[in-house]
């Protein structure tokens, strides 16, 4: 074989596998989908099955509203400041929640502007 048709081979074997790669991501996304549809629709978040440990996970993303937050500048350091935000429009979760500790009025503040937005469970599984 010549390097020119093992090259064609490489290439067709890798075309060969990508596509069942797509295939086998879509069935994957297709079970997903079905099982976290009937788990809600039972109010269930876990799944035990002979050989598997099923369990929903959910997901949420975070809202920031700035105005609100920004008062937070009055009652923490300017160290303290800057380490919560990464950039000036982006706020930092973990600093921010480690702040809550402190009780109010900082705790006040962080849970009047933030706005919790929950997103698609994802699915957990592990064998048994």
């Amino acid at each position: 074989m010549t390097e020119q048709q093992q090259l064609e081979s490489l290439v067709e074997n890798l075309g060969t596998a990508r596509e069942h790669f797509r295939e086998v991501r879509n069935a994957i996304q297709h079970l997903e989908g079905q099982i976290i549809k009937m788990l809600e629709e039972r109010s269930a978040t876990v799944l035990l099955t002979p050989t598997w440990h099923c369990s929903l996970k959910p997901q949420q993303s975070y809202q920031y509203q700035d105005e609100v937050l920004s008062e937070l500048r009055m009652h923490i350091e300017a160290s303290e400041w800057l380490s919560i935000q990464e950039h000036i429009i982006k706020w930092d979760k973990r600093r921010l929640n480690m702040l809550l500790k402190r009780g109010d009025p900082i705790k006040g503040i962080i849970e009047q502007g933030i706005t919790t937005i929950p997103g698609v469970p994802k699915i957990e599984l592990e064998k048994r």
